[in-house]
C-alpha cells in the first residue's frame, strides 16, 4: 500500500509518497524504527510548511556546482574515485529501473520515473521527502529514500537528468546533512546520484573529505 500527501512548497505541489509494503522489516531495527517515526510524521503533516514558502530560504538544489567546464567535471570525477571517495558503476538497478520506464514512455517525467523506482525496488521507502534545517536557511526534497535491510544501510538516491552526476555531489551532501538532522540516530547513511545509464556512491563518513576536496560549503 502506498500513503500519500500533497505538500505545496514553493507554490508548487509536491506529492511525497511512501510505500508502506516494503516497511515490514523496518521495525526490526532501531535505525528502521527511527526512519518509520519519521516518514509517519511527515505522512500525518507535520512539516514546517512556512520555511519552504519562505522568501529567505535556499533549496538544496540549488546547491550544485557551478560555473565548471564538462571536462573539469570529468577530471574531478576521476580524481574522487582514485582517492576512494565516490564509487561509479554502470546499469545499477536503479539505472536498470529507469531504462525500464525509458522503454515504456519517449519522455517520461520524474514523476514517472520516481513513481515506478517506489514499486518495483523493494528496498524503496518513500519519494519526494521533505527536510529541512533548523541550524540554516535549506529546505528541499529527497528524491528517493530507501533502507537496505541486509546491511542496515538507509540510502538517499538522486535522479539526475543528464550526465553530468558529479555536478549534483553537493546537492546530495547537503541531503544527508539535511537527513541526519532530522534523524541523529542514523549511523549509517550512503547516497547515491544516478541515471538512466550510470549511478555515483558515497558514504557519509566521506562528506567531509568530499567537502574539502571540492572547497565547497
Amino acid at each position: 500500500m502506498i500513503k500519500h500527501r500533497r505538500f505545496i512548497h514553493y507554490k508548487h505541489p509536491f506529492d511525497f509518497k511512501w510505500n508502506v509494503s516494503h516497511n515490514e522489516q523496518l521495525l526490526d531495527f532501531s535505525e528502521g524504527r527511527a526512519l518509520y517515526s519519521f516518514l509517519n510524521e511527515i505522512y500525518l503533516g507535520h512539516v514546517p510548511d512556512y520555511k519552504f514558502n519562505s522568501d529567505n530560504v535556499k533549496k538544496a538544489s540549488q546547491f550544485v556546482l557551478k560555473n565548471i567546464r564538462k571536462e573539469e567535471i570529468q577530471i574531478l570525477a576521476k580524481k574522487l574515485e582514485i582517492k576512494g571517495l565516490i564509487k561509479s558503476k554502470r546499469n545499477e538497478p536503479l539505472s536498470k529501473l529507469t531504462q525500464d520506464v525509458f522503454k515504456r514512455f519517449e519522455k517520461p517525467s520524474k514523476d514517472i520515473i520516481l513513481r515506478y523506482l517506489l514499486v518495483k525496488n523493494e528496498n524503496a521507502l518513500a519519494i519526494q521527502i521533505p527536510v529541512w534545517s533548523d541550524k540554516e536557511p535549506v529546505v528541499g526534497h529527497i528524491d528517493l529514500l530507501l533502507f537496505n535491510t541486509d546491511n542496515k544501510q538507509t540510502i538517499i538516491a538522486e535522479l539526475v537528468k543528464g550526465d553530468l552526476l558529479i555536478k549534483y555531489l553537493p546537492v546530495l551532501i547537503k541531503y544527508m546533512e539535511l537527513l541526519i538532522e532530522r534523524i541523529p540516530t542514523i549511523k549509517n547513511l550512503s547516497g547515491v546520484l544516478f541515471n538512466r545509464y550510470t549511478a555515483i556512491f558515497i558514504n557519509y563518513s566521506s562528506v567531509g573529505d568530499i567537502i574539502n576536496f571540492l572547497n565547497i560549503k
